[in-house]
């Protein structure tokens, strides 16, 4: 199975971003400021929608200066790369004074920061994919009745 090729058009229905907000916001950001070249569309990973999913809390929700957030990305990258721990509660962390981010799995306490849960996230990004099962399939819902079963398999009579 080929891995399906991620447009803008994803990010900008996973993440909430418009068109134009996620051009500009591109231009600010260190690994993607530079176009991908003469009239190619620019392709994105899973982790990329997992960054810039995060990236639109930290823009839009949280309200923080998009040169705080070039600053801070590529410790984001790096934190949201790679496999992690399962948890239910997973969030990163973010301090400004020093700049650091880290990812919690539920286990850890926080003392100051700025806490973003990632399950919601997660979740969003599962479903858009097709990664989430809505409802767990049941043979309940087969509605199978009792039936007779005939144990004889084209048996020849002599």
């Amino acid at each position: 199975m080929r891995a399906r090729k991620l447009t803008a058009v994803d990010v900008c229905a996973v993440t909430g971003y418009n068109r134009d907000q996620l051009r500009g916001l591109l231009k600010e950001l260190p690994e993607w400021s530079v176009a991908p070249g003469e009239r190619r569309a620019r392709a994105y990973s899973a982790h990329d929608l997992i960054v810039l999913s995060v990236i639109h809390v930290l823009d839009v929700v949280v309200c923080i200066r998009r040169k705080m957030i070039a600053a801070a990305f590529p410790q984001l990258q790096d934190v949201l790369s790679g496999p992690k721990p399962l948890a239910a509660n997973a969030r990163i962390v973010i301090t400004f004074s020093p700049l650091r981010v880290a990812y919690l799995d539920g286990k850890a306490t926080v003392t100051e920061g700025l806490i973003i849960p990632l399950q919601p996230i997660f979740s969003r990004i599962d479903q858009y994919l097709g990664a989430v099962q809505v409802q767990p399939a049941s043979q309940a819902r087969l509605r199978l009745g009792p039936a007779i079963v005939d144990g004889r398999r084209g048996r020849t009579s002599t």
